[in-house]
């Protein structure tokens, strides 16, 4: 290891630790707390363009009865899962405008002008379906701008960007229910909405860490609606096709809601996610959300369905006719459960790029914007949907390690397979969910002794 490798680690050790002095505390806040410092709106400033839009749900619940019968069909029938309503959703146009003070601020005009505007200075693709992170129970389109408009300058094109019920007031599948409608009136507008029809060629989805988790479900929602419905659903009143977007892509994607992988060394010196989530920690301070009521052993859904694959993907049992996928990665443990569900989708005939990047945490791009590593991801990114939407043909495989370092970033292609074929076989996988899952207790509260339960 050379002396400027060395003194990259340090640093990047340096700023999580900053992290975990200054911030940590916040996971540990009662929910409501976080929620009321995260889903919140607040105006745009500088080159951060935005629009603002309310997708109508149907009078009927044929969507919900889609999504439902496709959650019991690829679960195993002892999941406890509510049916959501069906509700309108905001979303927002996010993109790029060059030429402004960092400062100037919002303009005072119509929405639909807005988006007009925004329209009239970008490309026509690739429209960049994103999902914020959050662990499903904070953040909003607000507090991703800064990501999402970085992707549009990369891109020239514009982001649609979800803004989704949050657990724990509203478990799966609610927020899949959300994003299944913003998806469709994406395609299919209604003529309240400011857009004009989009092809699904042009469209990509992304996301960071549960916002990924919850695209790459909708995803395989869509895929089992190919494979059992003839991949068309009805949709306000006229039968309609449900697409493939021409890519997907996450960096610090959840795929294992029971946590099941081990945390190495390393993860537990660079990245600050923990073994025990915040949520179930004694730590964590009550409020009138968390613990649910009834208490349940996970914010997002009962602990029966943790390996339900619209839950935790890795479960899901095969990946055939997905998109191309991007997945990024930190010096996390996610990282191991991203490369398990890597190797078996490139088996089943999915293009897979892979990028690791060593020694930074979860969400780096968030949490160090300005840090070369955090550029570099979001180009790649970037030069990935462009690609999907122009020469998908040209995609190949990927498995891209990049060594800390301060002054550039360099990848070195690995090669596959993504981990070694001994390496945790499928059923192997399934078998220690199930064990994390028969463990998993529901919390009552910091201090209250907790119960297991499966339901």
């Amino acid at each position: 290891m050379s002396s400027e490798e060395t003194a990259a680690e340090k640093f990047l050790l340096q700023l999580k630790q900053k992290f975990l002095k200054e911030k940590a505390g916040f996971y540990y806040l009662p929910i409501s707390v976080q929620q009321a410092k995260t889903a919140v709106e607040f105006p745009a400033r500088g080159p951060a363009q935005v629009s603002r839009d309310i997708i109508l749900a149907p009078s009927d619940d044929t969507l919900v009865k889609t999504v439902m019968s496709v959650i019991h069909e690829l679960g195993d029938s002892t999941e406890q899962i509510p049916t959501p309503t069906l509700e309108n959703v905001k979303i927002q146009w996010s993109s790029f405008r060059s030429g402004v003070s960092p400062n100037e601020p919002e303009p005072s005009i119509d929405e639909r002008e807005k988006y007009r505007r925004m329209s009239s200075h970008t490309a026509k693709e690739p429209i960049i379906f994103y999902a914020h992170g959050g662990f499903y129970c904070t953040g909003s389109p607000a507090t991703s701008r800064t990501l999402t408009t970085a992707l549009a300058k990369s891109t020239n094109g514009r982001c649609f960007v979800l803004d989704h019920r949050l657990c724990p007031q509203n478990p799966f599948p609610a927020a899949l229910v959300d994003a299944f409608l913003a998806y469709l009136s994406l395609l299919y507008p209604r003529p309240d909405n400011h857009h004009d029809p989009v092809q699904a060629k042009d469209v990509v989805f992304a996301g960071e860490s549960a916002g990924g988790n919850l695209l790459l479900s909708l995803l395989l929602t869509i895929k089992h609606i190919h494979e059992k419905y003839g991949g068309r659903i009805k949709f306000f009143d006229e039968e309609v096709e449900v697409p493939f977007p021409s890519g997907f892509a996450c960096v610090g994607c959840h795929m294992d809601m029971t946590v099941s992988f081990e945390f190495t060394d390393l993860n537990l010196k660079y990245d600050f996610l923990l073994p025990e989530p915040p949520a179930m920690s004694d730590k964590m301070q009550k409020c009138a959300v968390w613990p649910s009521d009834p208490p349940r052993g996970d914010m997002s859904c009962e602990i029966s369905a943790l390996c339900h694959p619209l839950i935790s993907p890795i479960a899901s049992r095969n990946w055939r006719l997905l998109p191309p996928m991007f997945l990024a990665y930190g010096e996390e443990y996610l990282g191991r459960e991203g490369k398990h569900v890597a190797q078996r989708a490139v088996q089943d005939g999915v293009v897979v790029e892979f990028h690791h990047y060593q020694r930074l945490s979860h969400c780096f791009h968030l949490m160090y914007p300005n840090l070369l590593q955090s550029q570099h991801v979001i180009k790649e990114m970037a030069r990935f949907f462009q690609t999907c939407v122009s020469k998908p043909e040209v995609l190949k495989c990927k498995n891209l390690m990049y060594p800390a370092d301060l002054s550039e970033v360099v990848g070195r292609d690995i090669g596959l397979p993504f981990v070694d074929p001994e390496d945790l076989p499928f059923n192997k996988i399934l078998e220690r969910m199930r064990m994390r899952q028969s463990k998993r207790e529901v919390w009552k509260g910091p201090g209250v002794k907790p119960s297991s339960s499966l339901l």
